[in-house]
């Protein structure tokens, strides 16, 4: 009953559902998101009661489409959960897994630091410690905590992913693994962006840090920006503020961002070259199905268009996406191929798709046909659970 009002309330033309669409991302405003999602997750209310609520909700539908999309999100996360029911603790593109992470002292030293709130990074610190206190964040600054712990700290998705679990009241296993995954660059959809952990624009009053992270509270006298980044403030703030820097407030665990997100780029970079069998030609990622099927992933440009000494390619001299296409085609062959002990005529059937692809998209047949002769005979066995993950593209 307690979860249908809050549906009912949300839904109204004076609720929350008209600030969510502009204001969602909003931390420092309470009413800015439903905070449906415990309901959700233990099933008092049922994501059909809340779709249907916003379908008859007396709003126009441009006010409505975000909060309505995010059911989707969430129908999308199960479905790649039943797709990968390993995600949860393996990378669906499984080479990276095998990245080199931040270790050791350091790696320790990180994760405390980011566990309990104390980065030295005001945004950073008051998502964690709200989740710690309430079990419940923001999703926006669910997004600023997991892109510092895996662009910036370079720490596996796992760790983010194994905290939320444990912390979070509305902690679902798909829609955590989907969002970590996805961080972590290691999932079916990367995140193709990078959230600044220093701008604080989803908490532009200064509010929501001003709760979570009272040590710098009084900085935001001399502006909100300096309260979120306390390292900028002169000597005689940071006096007046009562904030000695390293003692009542923790220094930054790293102090060059920029320097920070290139050394986990390199690191990617390493990893992709060593294992280019999960790789097209044109620098996508490839994963393998339940089925035994291989697709291609979606890659961020800046994880696939990579010399053999780690650089970037310069634009001019990346692979013209008539080459993307070309190995889209090569790896619906391949699964044509995989298919074939189960097909009669496959040879015909390989031979008409080839033929289909050349007249659609116009391409030298020579090369094509040249592409295909360097394809394996026959498809890969699948891979077992911990074996050897490899296939080759030739």
């Amino acid at each position: 009953k307690g979860g249908l009002h809050l549906v009912s309330e949300f839904a109204k033309v004076t609720g929350g559902l008209a600030l969510y669409e502009k204001a969602r991302s909003r931390a420092d405003l309470p009413n800015a998101t439903s905070r449906l999602s415990p309901y959700l997750r233990f099933g008092v209310v049922s994501p059909r009661s809340l779709h249907y609520a916003l379908r008859d909700a007396a709003l126009p539908a441009e006010a409505k489409q975000v909060m309505s999309r995010r059911l989707f999100w969430r129908d999308l996360a199960y479905f790649q959960h039943w797709c990968f029911p390993q995600m949860s603790t393996r990378s669906v593109r499984p080479h990276h897994d095998l990245q080199e992470w931040t270790s050791g002292a350091e790696g320790k030293q990180f994760l405390k630091a980011w566990t309990t709130g104390y980065t030295g990074y005001p945004m950073v610190d008051a998502a964690m410690r709200e989740m710690a206190q309430t079990g419940w964040m923001n999703q926006a600054v669910r997004i600023i905590a997991a892109g510092f712990l895996t662009e910036f700290l370079n720490l596996p998705w796992q760790d983010g992913h194994k905290w939320f679990n444990d912390q979070l009241i509305d902690a679902d296993a798909p829609i955590n693994a989907m969002m970590w995954q996805n961080a972590g660059r290691a999932g079916v959809d990367q995140w193709n962006f990078v959230v600044d952990p220093e701008a604080g624009s989803q908490d532009p009053t200064g509010e929501y840090v001003k709760r979570w992270v009272p040590e710098v509270a009084r900085l935001r006298a001399f502006g909100v920006d300096v309260m979120h980044r306390p390292w900028t403030a002169t000597p005689s703030q940071l006096k007046a503020a009562g904030i000695d820097l390293g003692a009542t407030y923790p220094n930054r665990i790293i102090t060059d961002l920029p320097a920070a997100r290139e050394k986990t780029v390199r690191a990617m970079h390493r990893m992709l070259l060593q294992h280019p069998e999960w790789r097209t030609g044109s620098g996508h990622d490839v994963i393998m199905l339940a089925t035994g099927q291989y697709v291609r992933a979606h890659t961020r440009p800046e994880f696939r268009f990579i010399r053999d000494d780690g650089t970037l390619t310069p634009l001019e001299q990346r692979d013209r996406p008539v080459d993307e296409a070309v190995e889209e085609a090569i790896i619906e062959i391949h699964d044509v191929l995989a298919d074939a002990p189960r097909q009669k005529n496959a040879d015909l059937m390989v031979t008409s798709r080839v033929e289909k692809v050349v007249r659609k998209n116009k391409w030298h047949e020579q090369a094509m046909y040249d592409k295909l002769e360097r394809m394996p005979k026959q498809a890969p066995a699948p891979i077992a659970a911990g074996g050897d993950r490899r296939r080759r593209w030739n």
